[in-house]
């Protein structure tokens, strides 16, 4: 999880999930989820910009891709879990319970 926190209280203002999946080729790649943030925290405003480069980052120093959702078509590829010992997962970027193992299409973004 990236998280951005309250200056005055500490408190968690908002946060990004990363997930851990494989390319079609088998390669692995991080995941990057919707922002959730409180009020006055907006998608691509400064507080979201600092939690994908923290994404960046990590990826880079994973040595993988990082994916997002996007509504380019053309730039998708397939992601895939790996199976788990959880029968199943809530998972954002499908909007739905997943079972094991799951794929979901998002585009590179680093």
């Amino acid at each position: 999880m990236l998280a951005a926190k309250n200056h005055d209280d500490g408190r968690l203002a908002a946060r990004r999930m990363l997930q851990v999946l494989v390319t079609e080729d088998g390669m692995p790649a991080l995941h990057l989820e919707r922002l959730y943030a409180n009020p006055g925290i907006l998608e691509g405003d400064a507080v979201d910009r600092a939690l994908v480069e923290l994404a960046k980052a990590k990826a880079a120093d994973m040595g993988c891709a990082l994916f997002a959702d996007s509504d380019d078509d053309s730039k998708q590829q397939t992601l895939a879990s790996l199976d788990s010992r959880a029968p199943f997962e809530y998972v954002d970027a499908a909007g739905d319970i997943m079972s094991r193992e799951y794929l979901l299409e998002a585009s590179r973004i680093a």
